[in-house]
């Protein structure tokens, strides 16, 4: 489960505020199936100067840094698709 946003531990977050509406079996089943990796989205936006506030400029390079420690054995790599419209 990965909370697609930049805040620092955005998934660890989501976790403490989902497992309080868990009963006590479904959490222990949680555990054994679902991981909570946070998450950081690396893209670079340098200043603007354009005359229309909602242009923004970023550049080219971006990585999804994902913390792989966090998740649970067996987990196939998430894959990035580019190229696709």
């Amino acid at each position: 489960m990965i909370a697609c946003e930049n805040a620092s531990g955005g998934s660890t977050r989501l976790k403490k505020r989902v497992y309080p509406f868990l009963d006590e079996a479904t959490r222990e089943k949680a555990e054994r199936y679902i991981s909570f990796p946070n998450t950081a989205v690396d893209r670079i936006v340098p200043v603007q100067d354009h005359k229309d506030p909602l242009q923004v400029t970023v550049e080219p390079f971006y990585e999804w840094v994902i913390h792989r420690p966090a998740l649970l054995k067996g987990f196939k790599e998430i894959c990035a698709l580019r190229g696709l419209s």
